[in-house]
């Protein structure tokens, strides 16, 4: 038996998780460029963290279709 995912309902988990993201408090300005990419390496580091946490089961829905 395969649980079948579809495009909406993994938006719509996105979406979900997108909003409890956007009430975390804002971190401060960094104040050189050097500060600025350690605070960016940090935040994608953070975000792979939360995607890698959503479950999508291999019989989802693709997004594209390739064709020749």
């Amino acid at each position: 038996m395969s649980t079948m995912v579809t495009r909406r309902q993994v938006a719509i988990g996105i979406m979900t998780g997108t909003a409890a993201l956007a009430q975390t408090p804002v971190p401060p300005v960094p104040q050189t460029p050097e500060d600025e990419l350690k605070a960016m390496q940090i935040q994608i580091r953070q975000n792979a963290d939360t995607f890698a946490k959503v479950d999508v089961p291999q019989a989802s829905e693709p997004a594209f279709v390739f064709r020749p």
